[in-house]
């Protein structure tokens, strides 16, 4: 989904970079409206309720540059937001594990940071045995 992310917003800067480049050089601006890639891809669209067709009218006359880049930043958004959610769940599912552990044992939630620091002195302090020679 990252990849998609970044291509719609790169297809989105490069229809821009188009259109300004079409507006300095030739001195005219290249309309791009959402509806002539709609035309293109689903052919034209038609709805009996004149408010629906109204709001869908004016969702197609945005410039198809600027719907790519937003749809691009929204993909990323929402894919970057549920990466940290899932990490805050995982480090929230971890602490309550640790404290299960810790109170089965005997220990406080406020022996917790005490416990920690001697379990990592512990493992530090014994050195690791090296190849056949430490035999």
């Amino acid at each position: 989904m990252i990849t998609f992310g970044v291509c719609l917003i790169y297809y989105g800067l490069a229809l821009l970079i188009y259109q300004v480049n079409g507006w300095v050089t030739d001195g005219r601006w290249i309309a791009f409206p959402i509806a002539r890639a709609w035309e293109a891809f689903l052919g034209t669209p038609s709805f009996a309720s004149p408010v629906v067709r109204g709001a869908v009218h004016w969702l197609l006359s945005w410039p198809l540059s600027l719907a790519l880049l937003l749809i691009g930043v929204t993909i990323l958004c929402a894919v970057f937001g549920l990466r940290r959610l899932g990490e805050m769940r995982r480090r929230r599912q971890r602490r309550r594990w640790v404290e299960e552990q810790c109170a089965a044992l005997g220990y406080q939630p406020w022996d917790l940071p005490k416990l920690l620091s001697e379990i990592e002195r512990d493992g530090l302090s014994e050195p690791a045995p090296r190849g056949p020679a430490a035999r």
